[in-house]
């Protein structure tokens, strides 16, 4: 009913990578990061998911995802009448680089891009000690939804 009428969702399908051979390089730092470790992980479980095929360095006709950073950032944006902060953004910046490597098996560089995604959450202060409970239990949260965010763009990019 609705594609009758022209309309179309935005970002809302999904990606399928079913032919792509994708070698995957991440940054040793992301690897140790505490708050973003999850990454690589779901990266590579959603690449398989899309139907991909990770391989192990670079072959002839695949690509080369090389994850360069993957930047996590936390700041107050509006402030209560005591001058705490209430409400905050989480912000999550990737950069990556795509390279494609042809049948002579020389890779094409390509330049480093990035994505950027952001959430916001309210931090409630009447009751402190569970507060800040309550404030890292948000931020994770919304760092795993901005992550599959971030996964769904870069898959979108893959496909592209």
């Amino acid at each position: 009913m609705l594609s009758a009428c022209g309309f179309q969702l935005r970002g809302a399908g999904t990606s399928h990578l079913s032919s792509a051979q994708i070698s995957l390089s991440i940054s040793d730092k992301l690897e140790s990061n505490f708050e973003l470790r999850n990454f690589h992980k779901e990266l590579k479980r959603s690449l398989k998911q899309s139907g991909a095929e990770l391989i192990i360095g670079a072959q002839p006709n695949s690509t080369q995802l090389n994850i360069v950073s993957l930047n996590f950032h936390s700041q107050g944006v509006s402030r209560d009448a005591t001058g705490r902060a209430n409400e905050y953004e989480v912000i999550l910046r990737l950069e990556y680089q795509i390279n494609e490597v042809n049948t002579q098996e020389r890779e094409v560089k390509a330049n480093i891009l990035s994505l950027e995604s952001t959430a916001n959450y309210y931090q409630d202060y009447r009751n402190p000690a569970a507060g800040q409970v309550q404030k890292n239990e948000t931020q994770q949260l919304l760092i795993s939804q901005i992550i599959q965010s971030l996964i769904h763009q870069l898959e979108f990019q893959l496909k592209n």
